[in-house]
């Protein structure tokens, strides 16, 4: 990375001082000019700088690939879009997000796992999960009516 950098300093009258009064740093370059490396990188004398072409440029750094992995990118979101749609514009999923539907939903499932264990009788589901309903609207304040009263035994 500093081969080019010393490169062009080199020829500029700075550079060239620099070198006079740096003998380490002139044995450097000296050898290291050489190297198939950077001798690779570095322009004929009289001839255009190789970076300043476009025509040399990899596939990779061109407009056309560039635009390639636009529309890839745009298909694979596209994609996705597609995969997830059903969740996304599904009719429930707007009643996921009221908290009223949600709390009702995760009490029913409660009392439907308490009826399965014989826990709870099914006259007794029913009546539980007419009260999560109207615990779950006045935890939200929908309806702001309470809960309803117990029966007396």
């Amino acid at each position: 990375m500093l081969a080019p950098i010393y490169d062009d300093l080199a020829e500029t009258p700075e550079g060239g001082r620099l070198r006079e009064d740096a003998p380490k740093l002139r044995r450097w370059w000296d050898d290291i000019r050489t190297w198939p490396t950077v001798a690779k990188f570095r322009p004929p004398l009289g001839q255009p700088d190789r970076m300043a072409g476009a025509s040399d440029r990899a596939f990779l750094d061109r407009p056309l690939a560039r635009g390639l992995a636009l529309l890839v990118f745009v298909g694979c979101v596209a994609l996705l879009a597609w995969l997830e749609r059903a969740r996304w514009f599904s009719p429930e999923a707007a009643d996921v997000d009221d908290p009223v539907q949600a709390c009702i939903a995760e009490r029913a499932a409660q009392i439907d796992g308490m009826l399965a264990e014989g826990v709870i009788e099914a006259p007794q589901a029913e009546l539980f999960k007419s009260r999560a309903a109207a615990m779950c609207e006045a935890e939200a304040g929908g309806s702001g009516t309470r809960a309803p009263a117990l029966p007396r035994q």
